[in-house]
């Protein structure tokens, strides 16, 4: 049960920044980018650009992503393969021989790790502006 909620989880991650894209191409009107952050502080949070970057790397425009959010083609890759990947360890079942707690270590690695990405390429971003 927790694989579900963990491929649920990382599913959200890639399928949230298409599911924005998609609602504001039908409404003009919602302009795509609104940050309370950035508003707020003047400078752009460490999300800024990732629905772009993740919208522009699935459209296999690496250097519109690279260039939305530096971050955003390494998180929308590593979340779709640990979608895959809990969709077919789901789909399989326990036949997976990786004690349970190795591999929730193991995702919290990796989620962690995306986390210090996304500061890291917001320094970076933020740096050379």
């Amino acid at each position: 049960m927790w694989r579900l909620r963990m491929f649920l989880f990382h599913l959200s991650l890639v399928a949230a920044p298409l599911v924005i894209c998609y609602i504001s191409s039908i409404l003009p009107s919602m302009p795509l980018g609104m940050c309370i952050f950035r508003d707020i502080v003047g400078i752009d949070c460490p999300a800024c650009g990732i629905t772009r970057s993740v919208n522009a790397t699935f459209h296999l425009h690496f250097h519109d992503a690279f260039s939305f959010n530096p971050t955003g083609p390494i998180v929308a890759f590593l979340a779709l393969a640990l979608s895959i990947y809990f969709l077919t360890a789901v789909v399989v079942g326990n036949r997976i021989q990786i004690e349970w707690r190795k591999e929730v270590q193991a995702y919290s690695y990796i989620d962690w790790g995306l986390a210090i990405l996304l500061i890291a390429g917001w320094v970076v971003k933020t740096a050379m502006n």
